[in-house]
């Protein structure tokens, strides 16, 4: 559930978003997934495999990026984990994790192509992925609704702090999507 791809398409979008599908699909690699690269070339842009979990990982997906397109104007951080448990069985273990890839990540993708979208300028976006459950909250997924919530506070900060610069930082908080991931979560 921790890993995340960085994408790179030829408008300079980067994205940080799990590979939860591939994964689940079964493959050749090691963790049970397909076998993967850490830099793999697709027809207009490439990804780069990232857990946002580990700093040193989000620090590679940025040299990567620059190193092979340069700087980018647009950052959308969507990693993310949802697992639903009571909040009695909610464990330090499950909340840590998930605020780390849900919050946490999404801190690092956005500060680590911070530069590139502050010297954008007008050009530069910012946007995370939240959830409906940043906004109305769900029974049995405490961790996840705080973590989503998280990224709406932050968001809205950063909008501020753009705002005279007239970068635009937003957040999309999509409902419910019928993924693997989701059904495993319910």
């Amino acid at each position: 559930f921790r890993r995340a791809d960085g994408l790179l398409a030829p408008d300079g979008l980067i994205g940080a978003g799990p590979d939860q599908e591939r994964r689940q699909r079964g493959g050749g690699g090691e963790d049970g997934g397909p076998a993967m690269h850490d830099h793999v070339s697709l027809p207009g842009g490439f990804a780069v495999r990232c857990d946002v979990a580990v700093p040193a990982d989000v620090t590679r997906l940025h040299d990567e990026v620059h190193r092979a397109a340069g700087p980018v104007s647009i950052v959308v951080a969507n990693s993310g984990i949802a697992r639903s448990a009571r909040f009695a069985d909610t464990s330090e273990e499950l909340w840590a994790e998930t605020l780390a890839i849900n919050l946490t990540g999404a801190y690092r993708v956005t500060r680590a192509f911070w530069p590139d979208v502050i010297a954008a300028g007008k050009r530069g976006r910012v946007i995370q992925i939240g959830s409906v459950a940043a906004r109305i909250g769900f029974a049995y997924t405490s961790a996840y609704c705080a973590s989503k919530h998280g990224v709406i506070g932050f968001t809205r900060a950063l909008a501020l702090e753009l705002a005279p610069r007239q970068i635009t930082v937003n957040a999309l908080c999509p409902g419910w999507v019928d993924t693997e991931m989701a059904a495993q979560g319910m």
